[in-house]
């Protein structure tokens, strides 16, 4: 679905460092699997959430002139308390038309429209979740949205905040 949508597929190290498995988390706050023998200090923790894996992915296209970026990864996350299938998505840059002079950046709503997409892929029709403010300190307040089921948080989309940066 999100490849027909022009987005593309990556695939992370599942090893990372302690200070990225901290940086940013959605679901789990808890901390994750430290390898006991690891080969470097960037790859000693077992990730917790994609985010970290696929801001640093941003992070290396931006730092090569890779400017305009489409990505998403599916993947499972294992934690202490079990395993568990995330997606993340990340859109950076121009969103490209047809031709050069028709791209525009890209916003929020491109983000909406592809969770909609995946959540109606999924079999998710609109009344059977609810979309509200973002609480996660992590992304811009009036840019994010978390998504539930009942009352269960399933997922959390949007802007990151300006400070997450500040932070790095």
């Amino acid at each position: 679905l999100l490849v027909s949508r022009g987005l593309d597929e990556i695939l992370s190290f599942t090893l990372i460092s302690e200070k990225e498995d901290a940086s940013i988390r959605v679901f789990n706050k808890n901390e994750g699997f430290k390898i006991i023998n690891p080969m470097t200090k960037d790859h000693e923790i077992v990730r917790s959430d994609l985010l970290p894996s696929l801001i640093a992915t941003v992070d290396y296209n931006k730092a090569h002139q890779n400017k305009n970026l489409a990505l998403f990864e599916i993947s499972p996350i294992d934690t202490p308390k079990g395993n568990h299938l995330y997606l993340s998505i990340a859109l950076c840059g121009e969103k490209m038309g047809r031709d050069e002079y028709m791209s525009r950046p890209y916003d929020f709503f491109d983000l909406k429209g592809y969770v909609y997409a995946v959540l109606r892929k999924i079999g998710l029709t609109d009344s059977r979740f609810r979309i509200a403010y973002s609480k996660n300190e992590k992304f811009h307040p009036n840019c994010s949205a978390d998504i539930f089921v009942g009352k269960d948080l399933v997922g959390t989309f949007g802007q990151l905040h300006p400070s997450f940066y500040e932070d790095k």
